[in-house]
């Protein structure tokens, strides 16, 4: 038979030997006679097992009584374990089966006997495990409530080693691990040994008793005392799964508002994380200025009653801004009456209050339109209905479609090509058609903004910007053409033509880099790598040699099936067609862009989402994005019918282009092509996705993909309250590429201060330029607030994180944490607006001496006629 564990067994319970243990010489007695007997027919030998039984435990414990019972017993077994216990669990209703116990030692004696016979006076299910590795194995496939652990002999069996070893396992946390002890004489013996068993895992300890009736009473006592205990607190997590999976924010806090948890919609609210908001108190961290004080007085005064509230208050995002919430705040009571904790559910009602404000405006506008009507077309013979009390016209019926297009609207519907907005709006059609007048002028009203191409862009909505003129100008220009008249003045081409025929020089691989380059590139997966340190060092070629440390550590080669020299010459071609003589658009920002992603791409939800393939695709776009980027905005070039607006009909101009002569060049150019080794299928897939993401950098589509991303979020099952459990979907995977592209792209607000100052620097320079030459030119200024003499630099940052950064980064934390960009976002915010107040005071300051010079001259200017007016130009910015 070899070395294997050998299991005995009884009606309800079974013994688990260890190779070479010993089990009871009765019970080994027992074994002998039944041994011809297979397992199945141990229930046709009861009878004979019982008088068995009876004789081995005569021989060894004369004195014992009621053997004659075990019969009875085993009756009460199959009664018992039949049935189950309800248990009251406040509201909830639960059974608790049979409890299962799980005997230790390291040989059957006296004391083992009388556990076995008192489980099953008590209808238990029990197993006893001879040694330690058995008591392992058994465990791990039953995962007993009750664990008893022999402590008397120490050589004989490691009592306090096997609890460990159960308490090493994940589910031995709902198991109760009882030892037993020898009597012991000192009471100060005694203390230490108890704090022993309980800092090594024990919950109890049970001084040796062989009587069976102070066994079974031991056992009784731990299933309604400590069994039942962690029965219910093993049926609380069905509670903290509905908790946790939540749509609506739930914290939980003491009687004084100090947070004790919050679950994942919360985070995602608020964006702080659970680590985060522990310890701290909702004024330090979510209260937002909005919130009258009148609100929490009266939330106070009902929290101070013992009385649930609710209300409508506003909460401070983690990035800045606030947003209207509805709060439920309940008390939670111990026995005595004492509050002991504080529930509040929170429902963030931000998109539900600019529906209401959009309606209230559209009802407006109705009651405008219905006035309108009223004055100039209805006749006094129009017959009216009343409703309400009120007269109104009645609605004449609407015109019949023609024939061709319902037909073809049906067969479209038939076949399921319909788009899902062309669905919703066939359904508003259809209701249209048979509601009253008001409602009909509302559908129309909303079917119109649904017809918008630019759903996503809040220019509605967004107050800020219709309050600030200096604002509206900045974030217009960056939004695009959209929102400026075409000039149809002459077209000038401001591309810069590539070579028809580029030679490279050759340059050496990264294995024969300069040492000095070496060195630059130390530290390259920190956040803080200076890629303007790599820039001076390298001569400008920052892109070729990051790109080849970063696409080796992706391993890109194996993954595009190239040569590595392959990598190596289209990188140098791409990094040639980035134009130096650009201050901020050129290899620098293609290699900065590059750094961010790959620190991206090693987070862990980004791994988890994305292949090799996806990863190749995203590596690629890093690098192509802005290859040849004139300089200039897609408003410039639409301004002036420059020729690849006309190409693209000014529809992500700049974007188009990247992509389109990337692939040309990298197809084209002999020895750089860097997808001839995919395969046909594979090629396809990298190429749609790398242009799908180079067309995402577009600023005009910066809120469709983030509301995108955004809603899919909300739709993801959180796991330990940390971060979205992302489903691995191809709807997922787009978003999520385009979020991190665009991240890396506009990533300069979370870099290092000196690092942020100086692309801050490099972008104005660029903006300046660009608004000299329109001016220069006579064509429309798409970003006035960049004049070189009047700018407010930090104060067009401040402008830019605020309507670009700060939804997007938490978005983006929220989906893979990104501590450390985050830290440097806020301090840089700071900075920024610090900065900006002081530029607003000394511009200000400047402004009352020259006007004060302008009202008080000096006699000698006034003899001479003449004022000592300062020109506004002179004064530095």
């Amino acid at each position: 038979m070899g070395c294997g564990a050998s299991v005995q067994v009884s009606e309800s319970q079974s013994c688990l030997v260890e190779p070479g243990a010993q089990c009871n010489e009765g019970r080994k007695s027992a074994e002998g006679r039944l041994e011809s007997a297979s397992l199945s027919g141990v229930v046709g030998h009861l009878d004979q097992l019982e008088e068995t039984l009876k004789e081995a435990l005569k021989a060894k414990r004369p004195s014992m009584e009621a053997h004659t019972q075990t019969h009875n017993w085993r009756q009460a077994v199959r009664k018992v374990s039949s049935t189950k216990r309800d248990v009251e669990f406040g509201p909830i209703k639960l059974t608790q089966p049979p409890m299962q116990i799980l005997l230790v030692f390291a040989r059957e004696d006296a004391q083992s006997d009388a556990f076995w016979w008192a489980a099953e006076r008590g209808g238990y299910s029990c197993d006893v495990a001879l040694g330690a590795v058995s008591a392992q194995r058994c465990f791990l496939q039953k995962h007993h409530e009750l664990v008893i652990i022999d402590l008397r002999n120490s050589e004989a069996l490691d009592g306090l080693a096997v609890c460990r070893e159960l308490r090493s396992v994940r589910e031995s946390g709902y198991t109760v691990v009882v030892g037993i002890t020898p009597d012991v004489s000192s009471s100060c013996q005694e203390e230490e040994a108890v704090d022993e068993l309980l800092s090594i895992g024990f919950n109890r300890r049970f001084t040796e008793n062989q009587e069976i009736s102070v066994c079974r009473n031991e056992l009784v006592m731990l299933e309604h005392g400590e069994v039942l205990s962690r029965f219910k607190q093993l049926s609380s997590r069905a509670l903290w799964e509905a908790v946790e999976n939540s749509y609506d924010g739930i914290e939980i806090t003491t009687p004084d508002a100090e947070y004790q948890y919050v679950n994942p919609a919360f985070e995602l609210m608020c964006g702080y994380t659970q680590t985060e908001l522990a310890g701290h108190y909702p004024r330090e961290m979510v209260k937002s200025d909005r919130n009258k004080p009148e609100v929490f007085k009266s939330m106070n005064e009902a929290l101070a009653s013992g009385q649930a509230w609710k209300g409508r208050t506003y909460g401070a995002r983690k990035g800045g801004g606030s947003y209207p919430q509805d709060v439920h705040i309940v008390p939670v009571f111990a026995p005595s009456g004492r509050i002991i904790h504080h529930v509040g559910i929170k429902r963030d009602i931000s998109q539900q209050v600019e529906a209401h404000d959009s309606l209230r405006q559209v009802a407006k506008s109705i009651a405008e339109v219905q006035e309108e009507l009223q004055n100039h077309y209805i006749e006094p013979s129009q017959s009216y209905s009343s409703r309400n009390g009120i007269g109104t016209p009645k609605r004449r019926p609407s015109p019949t479609v023609l024939p061709s297009h319902s037909i073809g609207r049906l067969q479209r519907e038939s076949v399921g090509q319909e788009a899902p907005i062309t669905k919703v709006m066939n359904m508003l059609n259809r209701a249209q058609e048979q509601s009253p007048q008001g409602l009909f002028q509302s559908l129309e009203k909303v079917m119109d903004l649904l017809r918008s191409t630019e759903l996503y862009l809040p220019w509605h909505t967004g107050m800020m910007i219709e309050d600030d003129p200096r604002t509206r100008d900045f974030v217009g220009g960056l939004m695009g053409p959209s929102v400026h008249k075409i000039h149809t003045g002459s077209t000038t081409d401001v591309r810069s033509q590539p070579p028809s025929s580029p030679r490279l020089p050759k340059l050496p691989e990264l294995s024969e880099a300069p040492q000095d380059i070496k060195l630059a590139l130390q530290g390259y997966e920190s956040w803080s790598f200076s890629i303007l340190e790599l820039e001076n060092i390298s001569e400008y070629r920052p892109l070729y040699w990051l790109g080849q440390r970063l696409f080796h550590d992706f391993n890109m080669a194996t993954v595009l099936n190239v040569p590595q020299n392959t990598i190596c010459h289209w990188l140098q071609l791409l990094e040639r067609n980035y134009h130096s003589v650009n201050s901020y658009h050129n290899s620098t920002h293609a290699a900065d862009v590059l750094h961010a992603t790959t620190y991206f791409l090693k987070r862990s939800n980004v791994r988890a989402l994305l292949d090799p393939l996806d990863i190749a695709a995203v590596l690629i776009a890093a690098v192509v994005h802005d290859v040849n980027h004139p300089g200039k905005t897609n408003s410039f070039l639409c301004s002036s019918g420059d020729d690849l607006a006309v190409l693209y009909n000014d529809t992500s101009v700049l974007e188009s282009h990247h992509a389109a002569f990337a692939f040309k060049l990298t197809m084209t150019t002999p020895g750089c092509n860097i997808l001839k080794g995919l395969s046909p299928d594979d090629y396809r897939t990298v190429r749609q996705s790398t242009v799908d993401m180079v067309l995402a950098t577009d600023m005009t589509k910066h809120f469709e993909c983030l509301k995108k991303f955004e809603n899919l979020m909300k739709v993801s099952p959180l796991v330990d309250g940390e971060q979205p459990q992302i489903p691995v979907t191809t709807e997922m995977k787009i978003a999520a590429k385009r979020i991190l592209i665009k991240t890396a792209d506009i990533a300069n607000p979370c870099r290092p201060q000196k690092l942020c100052e100086e692309w801050t620097r490099r972008i104005a320079e660029e903006y300046f330029i660009q608004t000299e030459e329109e001016k220069k030119r006579g064509l429309p200024v798409n970003l006035p607030v960049f004049d070189r003499t009047t700018c407010n630099i930090p104060k067009s940052q401040v402008q830019f994180i605020e309507y670009f950064i700060l939804d997007l980064f938490a978005a983006w934390d929220m989906f893979t944490e990104i501590r450390e960009p985050m830290e440097h976002l806020q301090a840089n915010y700071q900075l920024w607006k610090d900065r900006a107040v002081l530029e607003e005071e000394r511009r200000s300051t400047i402004l009352n001496h020259h006007s004060s010079s302008v009202c008080r001259p000096s006699p000698d200017d006034s003899a001479r006629g003449s004022s000592s007016t300062a020109s506004l130009d002179e004064v530095p910015s």
